[in-house]
């Protein structure tokens, strides 16, 4: 029977057309654009769920503005009924991972208030771990951040961040577990109101060779219906 890794590896979720390049996409540093309800914050959930089960004591940080926005929002997503989480468990891909006889969930760190998700990588090999944090402040991130270690870092609503956020995340990004190739940044973000002279364009208009940008159009979306697209077009009619 194979490993919970090798099936994670091997099995897809139904995705859009751009979701499926994100999926497959193994840039280490990956910018994610498009309107509210382009699916892809699911995408992204999965991704990060598919990252967890693939490389066994991975550690993943999602980052977000508050924890009221990040629970309504991408935790959500991740942990509700029919959600991302029990999508993987029902195909017996995904399990939270259990100390001491004591079934495991979504909880919390240790005396903070940093939600927390453990998920069992199979007996004998460490769980891998998804935390969200927040920063209120810009100018508090290196402080927050300078000997923080993860493998995977998706950083919620990244138009809102000063670009100085995105590179001190950038540097967080190391592992003795998960190989190089397969540690990532996921930036995810509604078009910026700034346009060409937000830091973001960078991606679009010149990348690195370790960077790309895959946009998600409304239009793309084949989890929506048609007037779900109507009344997010209309909602976005006054920046045209």
């Amino acid at each position: 029977m194979a490993s919970r890794k090798m099936a994670a590896q091997k099995w897809r979720p139904p995705l859009s057309e751009p979701g499926l390049a994100l999926w497959e996409c193994r840039k280490r540093y990956v910018l994610v654009h498009g309107p509210r309800k382009s699916g892809k914050s699911l995408a992204i959930a999965d991704k990060l769920v598919r990252h967890a089960m693939s490389w066994p004591g991975s550690d993943i940080c999602i980052l977000t503005r508050t924890i009221a926005k990040g629970e309504a929002g991408v935790w959500r997503n991740l942990t509700k009924p029919g959600g991302v989480l029990e999508k993987w468990q029902a195909h017996g891909l995904a399990k939270y991972y259990s100390k001491n006889g004591k079934e495991g969930g979504p909880g919390y760190m240790p005396s903070s208030k940093v939600p927390v998700i453990r998920l069992s990588n199979g007996p004998g090999k460490p769980p891998s771990t998804i935390q969200m944090h927040t920063l209120a402040e810009d100018e508090n991130c290196e402080i927050k951040f300078k000997d923080y270690a993860s493998d995977f870092v998706y950083v919620v609503e990244a138009d809102s961040f000063d670009r100085h956020v995105i590179e001190t995340m950038r540097m967080t990004i190391r592992s003795m577990l998960v190989p190089y190739h397969a540690q990532q940044m996921v930036l995810d973000m509604n078009p910026p109101p700034e346009g060409k002279k937000h830091w973001a364009y960078k991606f679009i208009s010149s990348p690195d060779p370790d960077e790309i940008a895959i946009q998600f159009p409304l239009e793309k979306n084949c989890f929506i219906s048609d007037e779900e697209k109507l009344g997010v077009m209309a909602a976005y009619a006054h920046d045209i």
